[in-house]
This record gives structure tokens, C-alpha cells and sequence, in this order.
């Protein structure tokens, strides 16, 4: 029955019965090749895998290969880099070591603190008169030579790169270098030779008239504040030198001398004294940048955008200073200078005749207020012209240009007082390109070597009683050069074997022995700095001092207040940040003499 139903069931569907063992047949060879044909093709994956592994392992070899090569090239170079700065560190500490020092009582820090504090200058004056013209000093793990024999910093002043002044650019012009802080001698040349010429006499004297103007109001307004109250010379003299550099940039002045009646401070310093603050902890402790904290910059960059585009528009005369740094050119390129390139140039020459003028300035005056007897002479001097008031002059006549020729004793009074309070006392710091014998010391190349100016201007080697105050100094003749060594400084210079280049070439050497046979002209005042890096604008700052003091002491006989008293309270106000100022400015008295 089933059988006869399963064939029913074939025929019903046209299928041939006996055909079914050769279909089932036909399926098996079919799967046998399928089965066949997946073994085959999994085989030659299997082969193409293998093979390709072989060729990512050869592939990876070479790549490891090729990385441990870099890897090891790199680490040749560190290791290398890191055996020159052992070596060359053990040099520094080496040379160092020979050098006169004091044990600190610090064996971490060193002298950090007394180096890096508000009377450094101090710190270098004593440590000169107890070591000599040479010596060591560890600011931390900085090993740093100091020399304040003029005789053997000389060749400190050929030396171009000074690392320690990089973090001004910030201030400045960010990532911009300037005069002051770019190496490159030819740069420095260039730009230096393009701005001179604004501060010869020529053109000095076509803007005195200008400056000169500007007295009247600093006259009434001391004036107005009555004999008996204290006026802040220091505030004052910081208008008056604002107006006077931007006269010098831009021909006219944004009126600062107008405020002194409001009793604040010139609106740029309030920017700018917060940011040098800053950049002044770098500058005493370079390997703490990174843990230095300087305030935002940013609206003192828009104010400096501000004088760029205040140059650009206002067309100052060429003979002006803003005529002059527009014309510059970039010695590299041929091309005026570009906006970032003008402003950190004119910011740097602002900034730097800014604050040392108005140090200066109120140095002179306090220090004629402290000796009667020199007043007495500034008086006659300037009654003798025709400039001192009294009764018959209550109210003298102006400065004029050809004034200044005849106010011979008040030049030795300003230079004096240069001396006694150097504005730039900490001098010039460089880092020595190559080995240098001097003194009889080896200087490794590397050193990092500081000429503080004010160490030099305090030297009882290289000055007469340098504590001491004395314009009479001035008048003997080349006084502003050393003196022919004598005694026992003639006898340690010939022991010491004075100035020489260890690995120079002879004709290098041949010129230093020239120097060291003319040592008795190497010179030991130095106020706006020596040789190539002088300030350039030293002219300008001469006939600000000279202009502004003249004209106080024609108008006012001057008196120390009771905040300061005497010299002794004028030498406690002194600190140094980036320059030497009175702490908290230079209070005085006038008393009209009419």
C-alpha cells in the first residue's frame, strides 16, 4: 500500500522513479566538489595569509628596525647634547671655583637672595670692596662672574649675546626681538645708525623749544603747593619725561605735565610697572621663568598697537625721532620695518628713556638738596646768566638753547650724581662666546658674566672716596677714564697678567695686548653703559636732566623733606628693580627764591 501510493505520488508528478539513485548520485559529486573547492580555496587563503604575514613581519622588521636606528640616533644625540652641557657645566663650575668668592650661608640657594633683592646694588658694592675687582657669585645653580674693574671688563662689552635680557621681548613686543635684545650685531648696527642721528645736536636743539615749554607748568604748579608741602620730584619729573620722549617721537605731547595736579602717576607706567616687575623676577632668576607669574599684557600691547598707529598717522619731521625709526630699514630684507618690528623698537626706546630720565632727574635734585654747598653754587651759577629769581626776578626768564653751554657746574652736579645713584646699576650682563684669560682667571665659554655699573662707580680701586659726594672731582681733566695703576693695584694687575683671549687668534690677541698697554684709558664712569650698546639716546636724556634741573633750581631753593631728612634717608630709598629709583619717590620742599 505505501508502495503503491509513493509510485502515485511519481507518476503524479511526472517523475521517473528510476531516476532517482543517479540524481542523488549527481548531488553527492556536486557537494564532494563543493566540499573539494572550499578545502582548495581555504588552503590558498590559508597560503595567501601566511604569506602576507610573512611579508607584515618582514615589514614590521624593518620598521622596528628602522626605529630603533632613529630611536638610537636620537638617543646619541641626547646623550650626546647631555655629556657637551655636563662638560660644559663642569667647565663653568671649574672656572668658577678659582674665582674669589664668599662662602654663603645658603648651600642651595647661594647668594639668591641678597643677588635678587630690592638692594643688590648693594650687595655688589660690598662684596667688590671685600673680593676685589673679580669674583664669584652662585645665584642658585647659576655660577655668574662679576667684574667691576673697569681695566678687565672691557672686553666684556665685544661679547654679543645676553640671554638674560630675552624675556623683555614680552614685554615689549611679543616674539619680536628689538636693538636690546637681538644678538645680531649687524641688526643692532643698522638700527642703531638709523635712529642716531635724532639725538645729535642739530637736532636736539630744533626740539629744545619744545621741551623748554613744557617747565612753565611744573613751575605753577610747585608753586601752588605752597613752601611748606612736600611735592613728589619723582612723579613730576616722570610727566615731564613722557611728554619729552613722545615730543621727540611724535612732535607733540599727550599733555601728562597738564595732570600733575591730579596726583597720579602717567597712565602708560601704571601699564607698564606691573609687567617689568614681572619680567625683572625672570631676569634675576632665569631658571624660574616658568613659575613666575607676569600680569596680562594685553592692554599694554593695545597701547603700544596705539603708538604704532599714532606714528603711522601723525607724519613727524624727519629729523624727529618717529622720522627716524619710520625710515629704518631691516638690514635682512631691505624693507621698511613692519608694525611688530617699529613697535618693538620705538617701545624700547621709549621704555628705556622713560624710567632712567626720571631716576636721574630726582638722584640730582635730592642730592643738591642734601648739600647746602652745592645748591649755593647751582644758585650763583645760574644768577650769573640771568636765570636764578629774587626780588628784583620774581618770576626768571625760560632756558634758552645757548643757556646750556654756560651751565658748566651743573654737568659736574648731573655726572656726580650718575655716579653716586647709577640709574643702570646692575650694568651689562653677557655670556661669554668662547674661553677668555682675564685678570689671570680662565672663563669657561658658557659663563654668564655681569659688569654691574654701580659696583664700578662704588670701586674704592677705581674712585677716591666713592661714598662720598664730591663735584669737585670733576674738574681735573679725563676723569671719566682710570687713573695709571700705582701701590698694590699696579702690582696685582702685572701678577695678574691683565686681559687675553686663552683660544684667540694672534691678531686678536695682538689687539687685546694693545689694549692692556693703554689700560690707563679704559673707562670707569659708565652711566648709559660703554662701547657698541650705549644708550643711544644719552643725548636726549643729558638735555632732559639739564633742562628740568636748571629750571627747579632757578625757581626754588630745595630742601629734603622730613620723610627723608638726609643722605642717609636718600641712600635707603634706593632700590633696584630693573633700575635704580627712590622706593617711594624723592619728597621735597621748594621755596621760591623770590
Amino acid at each position: 500500500m505505501p508502495s503503491r501510493g509513493f509510485e502515485a505520488l511519481a507518476g503524479a508528478h511526472n517523475l521517473d522513479f528510476q531516476l532517482l539513485p543517479a540524481t542523488l548520485r549527481a548531488c553527492g559529486w556536486c557537494l564532494e566538489v563543493l566540499s573539494t573547492s572550499l578545502t582548495l580555496f581555504h588552503t590558498d587563503c590559508r597560503s595567501r595569509s601566511e604569506k602576507r604575514s610573512e611579508r607584515l613581519h618582514v615589514q614590521m622588521a624593518d620598521l622596528w628596525q628602522t626605529a630603533g636606528i632613529a630611536i638610537s640616533c636620537f638617543l646619541a644625540v641626547v646623550a650626546r647634547r647631555l655629556v657637551r652641557v655636563c662638560f660644559r657645566e663642569i667647565r663653568i663650575w671649574y672656572s668658577w671655583s678659582k674665582l674669589p668668592h664668599s662662602q654663603s650661608p645658603w648651600s642651595l640657594a647661594g647668594e639668591l637672595v641678597p643677588a635678587t633683592s630690592l638692594k643688590r646694588h648693594d650687595f655688589y658694592t660690598a662684596r667688590t670692596k671685600q673680593l676685589g675687582g673679580i669674583f664669584g657669585i652662585r645665584v642658585g645653580p647659576l655660577f655668574e662672574v662679576c667684574i667691576t674693574d673697569p681695566e678687565l671688563a672691557a672686553p666684556i662689552f665685544k661679547e654679543n649675546k645676553a640671554d638674560l635680557y630675552t624675556p623683555l621681548q614680552t614685554v615689549f613686543r611679543k616674539n619680536e626681538p628689538s636693538l636690546f635684545t637681538k644678538p645680531s650685531p649687524e641688526y643692532y648696527r643698522a638700527i642703531r645708525k638709523g635712529v642716531a642721528p635724532a639725538f645729535n645736536s642739530g637736532n636736539l636743539r630744533e626740539g629744545f623749544g619744545r621741551l623748554a615749554s613744557l617747565m612753565p607748568a611744573v613751575i605753577q604748579y610747585i608753586r601752588q603747593a605752597g613752601a611748606e608741602a612736600s611735592v613728589d620730584v619723582f612723579n613730576i619729573a616722570g610727566h615731564v619725561t613722557m611728554d619729552a620722549i613722545s615730543l621727540s617721537i611724535f612732535a607733540d605731547a599727550p599733555g601728562s605735565a597738564s595732570k600733575l595736579g591730579q596726583g597720579v602717576r602717567p597712565r602708560y607706567a601704571e601699564l607698564m610697572d606691573p609687567a617689568m616687575q614681572g619680567v625683572v623676577k625672570i631676569m634675576a632668576i632665569p631658571w624660574l621663568r616658568h613659575l613666575t607669574f607676569i600680569p596680562d599684557l594685553t592692554r599694554l600691547h593695545e597701547e603700544h598697537g596705539k603708538m604704532v598707529d599714532r606714528l603711522r598717522t601723525c607724519n613727524p619731521p624727519p629729523a624727529s625721532l618717529g622720522g627716524h625709526l619710520l625710515a629704518l630699514k631691516d638690514p635682512a630684507t631691505g624693507l621698511p620695518l613692519t608694525d611688530g618690528q617699529l613697535e618693538a623698537e620705538m617701545v624700547t626706546l621709549f621704555v628705556a628713556g622713560y624710567d632712567t630720565s626720571t631716576a636721574a632727574i630726582s638722584w640730582t635734585l635730592g642730592l643738591i638738596a642734601a648739600h647746602p654747598a652745592v645748591q649755593r653754587k647751582v644758585a650763583a651759577e645760574l644768577d650769573s646768566i640771568g636765570l636764578k629769581g629774587s626780588a628784583e626776578r620774581p618770576q626768571p626768564r625760560g632756558l634758552s638753547w645757548e643757556d646750556l653751554s654756560q651751565l658748566d657746574y651743573l654737568r659736574k652736579v648731573i655726572k656726580e650724581a650718575l655716579r653716586m645713584f647709577t640709574v643702570a646699576s646692575g650694568g651689562t650682563v653677557r655670556t661669554l662666546s668662547k674661553p677668555l684669560n682675564i685678570g689671570g682667571y680662565h672663563l669657561a665659554a658658557g659663563m654668564t658674566v655681569q659688569v654691574p655699573f654701580h659696583g664700578i662707580h662704588r670701586n674704592p680701586d677705581v674712585w677716591d672716596r666713592p661714598d662720598d659726594f664730591l663735584t669737585e672731582r670733576w674738574d681735573e681733566a679725563d676723569v671719566e677714564y682710570v687713573k695709571p695703576a700705582s701701590g698694590n693695584r699696579a702690582a696685582a694687575k702685572s701678577e695678574s697678567g691683565g686681559v687675553d683671549y686663552g683660544s684667540s687668534s694672534p691678531d686678536q690677541q695682538q689687539a687685546l695686548g694693545k689694549q692692556a698697554d693703554q689700560g690707563s684709558k679704559a673707562r670707569r664712569y659708565m652711566p648709559f653703559s660703554y662701547g657698541l650698546r650705549s644708550c643711544v639716546g644719552q643725548n636726549l636724556a643729558n638735555l632732559t636732566m639739564l633742562t628740568f634741573v636748571a629750571s627747579l633750581c632757578a625757581n626754588f631753593q630745595l630742601e629734603l623733606a622730613p620723610e627723608i631728612k638726609d643722605m642717609s634717608g636718600i641712600k635707603e630709598a634706593a632700590v633696584t628693580s630693573l633700575i635704580m629709583s627712590p622706593r617711594d619717590g624723592m619728597p621735597l620742599r621748594c621755596t621760591p627764591w623770590a
